[in-house]
């Protein structure tokens, strides 16, 4: 079976700030967009950036890093 990723989601603390990073650094347009959440598509591939808090709650975990 071939390896493949597609989806990758990092936490980061703030969306807005996230997103001025990849708009403004790498001019990436977000794919979708929430205040908890943004994808971006790249060449058959996603990056998102979840808020850390969301992110805890959506994985019923605490403490992540």
């Amino acid at each position: 079976m071939q390896q493949q990723i597609s989806v990758i989601t990092l936490g980061v603390a703030d969306t807005q700030i996230s997103c001025l990073f990849y708009t403004e650094g790498f001019c990436w347009t977000p794919v979708f967009e929430k205040p908890e959440i943004i994808f971006y598509q790249m060449n058959g591939f996603i990056l998102g950036t979840f808020r850390k808090d969301a992110l805890e709650a959506d994985m019923n975990r605490t403490g992540l890093r």
